[in-house]
C-alpha cells in the first residue's frame, strides 16, 4: 500500500479532491462521506509526501498572505470574548474552526500541493475547478441575461456533473 501511495499519491489526492467537490455539489457533504474528512486525508497525504522537500523559503514566499491569515485568526479568536452574540464558548470555537481555521489550513495545503505537484496534475485540477464553476455561472446568468434563481434550471450544470 505504501509503495502504491508513494508512486501515485498525486493522483490519489486529485481523486479525493474531485470526489469531495462532487459531494459538495450534490449536497452530500455531511451525509455520505464527510468531505472535511476527505480534505483532511488530502492534507495528511500531502504533508507526508512533501515534508522532505519542504523548506522555510517556501513559506517566506507567501509570508504576507500567512501574516494576513494569522491576523484573521486572531480577530476570530477575539470574538470569543464578545458577549452580545450569546453563543457558548464551544459554539464560537466550532464556528471559528469551520469558517476560519479550516479554510486557512486548506489554503496552505493547496499551496504546498501546487508547489510540489506535477504540472499535469495542476492543469487537471485547474480545468476541473473551471468546469465546476460553470454550473454556478449558468445558474445565475444564461447567455448574459440575469435569471431569477428560483425559476432557473441548470442544464449546463447537469451535463457537466454527468
Amino acid at each position: 500500500m505504501m509503495r502504491f501511495l508513494e508512486k501515485y499519491y498525486q493522483k490519489v489526492v486529485v481523486g479525493l479532491f474531485c470526489v469531495g467537490i462532487i459531494l459538495y455539489g450534490l449536497g452530500l457533504s455531511k451525509t455520505l462521506i464527510p468531505t472535511q474528512t476527505l480534505f483532511d486525508i488530502i492534507g495528511v497525504l500531502t504533508l507526508f509526501y512533501v515534508y522532505r522537500r519542504f523548506s522555510l523559503y517556501d513559506i517566506t514566499q507567501i509570508r504576507y498572505i500567512v501574516l494576513c491569515l494569522a491576523i484573521v485568526l486572531v480577530c476570530a479568536l477575539l470574538t470569543m470574548f464578545d458577549t452580545r452574540l450569546g453563543f457558548s464558548i464551544s459554539e464560537k470555537l466550532k464556528t471559528i474552526n469551520t469558517h476560519t481555521i479550516s479554510p486557512i489550513l486548506f489554503f496552505l495545503i493547496a499551496y504546498l500541493y501546487a508547489l510540489y505537484a506535477s504540472e499535469r496534475s495542476i492543469r487537471f485540477l485547474f480545468l476541473y475547478l473551471l468546469l465546476q464553476l460553470l454550473p454556478v455561472l449558468d445558474r445565475h446568468y444564461i447567455f448574459g441575461l440575469r435569471v431569477d434563481s428560483k425559476h432557473s434550471s441548470s442544464h449546463l450544470g447537469i451535463l457537466i456533473m454527468l
